[in-house]
């Protein structure tokens, strides 16, 4: 019995070690010395916390699923991307700006940009059709009930999830980073060992997808010609 104490002691103390050779943070961290350890191969098997674990299930359902973030789960990254902590995870675009492709109906652009020339049906149809933009500031707001929006680093990628197939008019909108402070996590991070490298998330790699946090400062939109119009 005593020696099964004692081997069952050094096992937990080697585990110990092997956390400490690997920490990225220090003692107390909230997602506590290594992110998603038990999730990524070749690490000690440090538990998830509590708070570790909601944030790893809704990153998975988001890029899964395309589901949103919890405003809970939205608020704690960007306070982990404030203090700079696991930032082999959590890290801000290096590039600027970021694209987000949706299709919305010309009512939705017409009036989020309050542009005159289209306040006719006919010559709202007739100016979408050409494709075309316009620079205006304006706050972009995730839809009812959600804390997150997909944006992406890529145009060709931004412009493909725009058009998808609907009568709506594809647009892209147009943010810098730095305009959002902590508000853009870059998904593709730390390549080889961030978060498309965790489990059932690898393989979303060729979507390089920057997920925005809140409420988003826009500078431009861009309307793509469509055939429906």
């Amino acid at each position: 019995m005593a020696k099964s104490i004692s081997k069952k002691s050094e096992y937990v103390e080697d585990i110990q070690d092997d956390i400490e050779k690997n920490a990225e943070e220090p003692a107390g961290s909230p997602l506590g010395r290594i992110a998603f350890a038990q999730n990524r191969r070749g690490l000690p098997n440090e538990k998830n916390t509590d708070e570790e674990q909601t944030i790893y299930d809704d990153l998975r359902s988001h890029i899964k699923n395309n589901d949103p973030f919890s405003t809970d789960t939205a608020q704690k990254i960007k306070k982990l991307m404030s203090k700079h902590l696991y930032t082999g995870m959590f890290k801000e675009p290096e590039s600027s700006p970021v694209y987000r492709g949706m299709a919305v109906s010309p009512e939705w652009l017409a009036k989020a940009f309050k542009i005159k020339a289209y306040d006719k049906a006919t010559s709202l149809r007739s100016n979408l059709a050409k494709g075309g933009s316009i620079e205006k500031n304006f706050t972009f707001t995730p839809r009812t009930g959600a804390s997150s929006s997909a944006w992406s680093i890529d145009l060709r990628t931004a412009k493909k999830f725009a058009n998808d197939g609907s009568q709506e008019v594809p647009i892209i909108l147009y943010a810098y980073v730095e305009d959002n402070k902590n508000k853009f996590l870059d998904l593709k991070a730390n390549k080889n060992n961030g978060i498309y490298s965790l489990g059932p998330m690898q393989g979303f790699e060729k979507e390089k997808e920057n997920i925005g946090l809140g409420k988003i400062k826009v500078f431009k939109v861009e309307w793509l010609k469509h055939s429906a119009w």
